[in-house]
């Protein structure tokens, strides 16, 4: 799978994450998957990709 692939996946992860209402109900543990959890690792992919 290369980076770009795995970066399209974290993506339609953080769609989903923002539409769905989980077993953790609350808007700060939604916000931190999709901000810290995802957005950190497409952010790593993104840069190394540059590269």
């Amino acid at each position: 799978m290369t980076d770009k692939e795995v970066i399209e996946m974290l993506k339609e992860m953080q769609e989903r994450t923002a539409h769905t209402m989980g077993f953790f109900i609350g808007h700060v543990t939604q916000a931190w998957v999709i901000k810290d959890l995802l957005g950190s690792k497409i952010a790593e992919l993104e840069g190394k990709s540059d590269s």
